[in-house]
This record gives structure tokens, C-alpha cells and sequence, in this order.
């Protein structure tokens, strides 16, 4: 096991990397020329029964791979899912061509809707990319032998706002045997709960596949050995990942909305878009929101908060005299003074928020009354 990671997940370093985090973690491999886009990234845990180890995140061209689903895991890959170790596939990605940024997000997430060592279920950081760039992330399922989840060449939003949902991985570099002496010391430390025998017995090679196999969909929690169905199983998808542009001197900003936009995500067939300008003085934002596949709409806002949070109402755009039957199509301008809530009458705010991707939209239905569809406000080029 890795001595590095479990370095990080003592108390001693939390500061440093609470730091790190949110000035946007180790970075590295800026490519040169033109300027690119800048984004903001948040990633939540969604599952109560697995914490996750520091995770690596980059942009980077399309023709590379942090994984692949069918092939085996490289050794960096396995570095992530065995031991928790993201220097490896740091070290990889920073030092090769056709990658604009690596980052090292610097921190665990903790189970979803907890807290421990200081750490908790979500991380935001902002990563730099161009045009055709592609984004890869992985992390560890820390209470596995060698399970991971994460995202190879997802798709970069160009405008507004992108919601990725990650499945488990099985990296096919060990034995399933769910043995505490087979499984990293966090996922005593932060993970559901402690497991017996000796937390530092993480015995990769007494557990390694001979041959390894390749990576595919994990099996989930058996509950075999010392893991339990019950308290490390999950249900997929397991991390959600939200990814925002960012300008600090756009005027013109949009965002798609889905189900899996909400807190937690909501499995329905209902999606959305919106765009929202801001008049040359800035005093005056202009909206059009459209929602189709969607019954019974009772009322739609602008509500202040990042990706993993549900924030407060800080603008009404519609409001139901009776539910729709259908979708709705709307548009509208808002002003000082048509903000409530924590920026009632701070139009000034209201931009601020808007440019540093703290804005969403969200549609409330009979059937899910805090929110049906959501999408964050992004930048427009």
C-alpha cells in the first residue's frame, strides 16, 4: 500500500490538503498556445458505502487513454485502483505530449452525506483546456481489492454546462477476496466502518490475478470476506461530475437540464436548456427556459449553490397557476428588483455568481417538488 496515500488521510495533513484543493491542486502540462477555456469541475460521491481516494483529473487530446473498459489496466491505473496512489498517473499524464492540464485533486471524498478526518463527500477545482480536448478522471473505491470509477475522454461542454454519471470499476489486478488484511487502511479510517484484523495488512501480492484480466463492470460487495453487501455495496451510478465553463467576462451564459443535474439525481426522461444574457450595463438579465418530456410543472427558479448542494431561490422564472400537463417555454427579464433571497435586490451579486459558475436553474414538478430537472449556468463563448 501505497505510504504516500495513506500520508494523506492522517489529520496532520489536512491543512495542507484542504489548501491544495481549493487553489486547484497539484497541477501540471499547461500546453502551449492559444489560451483555451477555463472550467470548473465538482465531483460528489454518491454512494453511502464507499469512500473515495485522491482523485486525478485531466485534459488532454482525444487519442489518450487513462482507461478503457475491455483492455488491461496500466500500471498507473492500477497504482489508482490497488493502493489509492494517484502519483503515478500524475507523473504519467504531466510529462506527456497532448496534455493541457493534470491535476491532483489533493483529497479523498468521504461516503455520500458524510464527514471524516476533516474531509467530506464532494471537491471542486478548475482545470484549463482547448478546443477539442477531452476529460479523463479516476479514483479509487477505497473498501475494494482493486475497484475504481471515473471517466476517460468524457466530452467538454463548449458552452454553459455537462453532467457526467460513473459506474464501478473491477481493474482485473486482484482478487475480489473483501479481506481486511487484502484492503487499504481509509477504509477503516473513513470509509462506512472499521474493519477487524490488521489495518495494515493490505497484501497486494498474496491476492494479485495471475494472469491480470481486463478491466470491465465491478461485481459489487459479495460480501465474502470482512465487507458487507450492506455497508460497502452500492448502487451505480457511484460519482457524479459536473462540468461548468467559466469566464470572468462573459455576458451570455447557458446550461442543459436533467435529472441527473439534481441533488441526488433524479432518473426521469425530462430534459431542458436555458439561456440567460446580461444587458450591456449589467443591470438587466434576459432568460428563455424550455422544458419538454415533462408533466406537471408546478414553477421554475434561479437558486444559488454549487452542483453538489441544494441552494436557495434568488429568482423566480415561472410559477404554475394550475401544473402543466406538457413542457414549458418561457422568457423574461429580471432586475434588482426581482431577486429574493440571500441576493434580494444585489444585482451586483447575482453577476458575480453567474460568472463563477454559482448559479442554477431547477424545475419543480408535482411529482418531485424539490426539482425534477437541473442544470448549472455556464459561460457561453
Amino acid at each position: 500500500m501505497s505510504s504516500r496515500f495513506v500520508f494523506l488521510l492522517t489529520l496532520a495533513s489536512c491543512i495542507v490538503v484542504h489548501v491544495s484543493v481549493w487553489a486547484g491542486g497539484n497541477s501540471g502540462n499547461r500546453r502551449k498556445g492559444r489560451d483555451g477555456r477555463n472550467y470548473s469541475v465538482t465531483i460528489q460521491n454518491l454512494v453511502g458505502g464507499q469512500p473515495m481516494s485522491p482523485p486525478v483529473a485531466a485534459t488532454h487530446h482525444r487519442r489518450i487513454n487513462m482507461f478503457k473498459v475491455g483492455e488491461p489496466a496500466s500500471p498507473e491505473l492500477e497504482a489508482i485502483a490497488e493502493d489509492g496512489n494517484q502519483i503515478p498517473m500524475f507523473d504519467l499524464l504531466e510529462g506527456a505530449r497532448r496534455v493541457t492540464q493534470v491535476v491532483d485533486i489533493g483529497m479523498p471524498l468521504t461516503p455520500s452525506d458524510s464527514v471524516a478526518g476533516g474531509f467530506s463527500d464532494a471537491a471542486t477545482f478548475s482545470i484549463r483546456a482547448h478546443g477539442r480536448d477531452r476529460f479523463s478522471l479516476a479514483t479509487m473505491l477505497i473498501c475494494t481489492n482493486d475497484g475504481f470509477t471515473g471517466l476517460d475522454r468524457g466530452w467538454l461542454p463548449r458552452h454553459g454546462s455537462r453532467v457526467f454519471l460513473a459506474e464501478g470499476y473491477d481493474a482485473g489486478t486482484e482478487n475480489n477476496s473483501e479481506e481486511s488484511t487484502d484492503i487499504v487502511d481509509p477504509c477503516s479510517g473513513i470509509g462506512p466502518m472499521p474493519l477487524p484484523g490488521d489495518p495494515n495488512g493490505n497484501e497486494n501480492d498474496a491476492v494479485a490475478t495471475d494472469p491480470a484480466d481486463v478491466i470491465r463492470h465491478h461485481p459489487n460487495i459479495t460480501g465474502s470476506g470482512d465487507l458487507t453487501a450492506m455497508d460497502h455495496g452500492w448502487d451505480d451510478p457511484v460519482l457524479k461530475i459536473t462540468v461548468t465553463v467559466l469566464d470572468e467576462h462573459a455576458r451570455t451564459f447557458a446550461t442543459r437540464l436533467s435529472g441527473a443535474g439534481e441533488v441526488p439525481p433524479i432518473d426521469t426522461r425530462a430534459k431542458g436548456w436555458a439561456f440567460v444574457s446580461l444587458n450591456r450595463h449589467e443591470t438587466e438579465l434576459r432568460f428563455l427556459l424550455v422544458a419538454t418530456r415533462i408533466e406537471g410543472v408546478t414553477m421554475a427558479h434561479i437558486h444559488m449553490g454549487s452542483p453538489n448542494e441544494n441552494g436557495p431561490v434568488v429568482a423566480f422564472l415561472f410559477l404554475a397557476d394550475e401544473p402543466t400537463r406538457h413542457g414549458i417555454a418561457v422568457h423574461g427579464n429580471l432586475t434588482a428588483e426581482d431577486l429574493v433571497g440571500p441576493l434580494e435586490g444585489d444585482f451586483a451579486g447575482l453577476v458575480e455568481r453567474l460568472r463563477a459558475a454559482r448559479l442554477y436553474i431547477n424545475v419543480h414538478t408535482e411529482a418531485h417538488p424539490s426539482g425534477e430537472i437541473r442544470g448549472q449556468l455556464g459561460a457561453v463563448y
